[in-house]
């Protein structure tokens, strides 16, 4: 199944966290695909794939 984060458009070091708001990959919460599909992103926001090795270095 495919994974997402967002991330901020104009500072794409930064993703979205439900916990934090905006800040490290590390902390960032994964969404699923249908959570992608009912989900409004935060201002400033876009969905992008989850990566094998980004996964396996959260």
């Amino acid at each position: 199944m495919t994974k997402h984060t967002i991330v901020c458009i104009p500072k794409p070091y930064f993703y979205w966290s439900n916990e934090f708001g905006w800040g490290h990959y590390r902390d960032a919460t994964i969404f699923t695909e249908d959570e992608t599909k009912s989900l409004h992103l935060p201002l400033e926001g876009r969905w992008q794939k989850v990566n094998n090795k980004e996964e396996e270095n959260a």
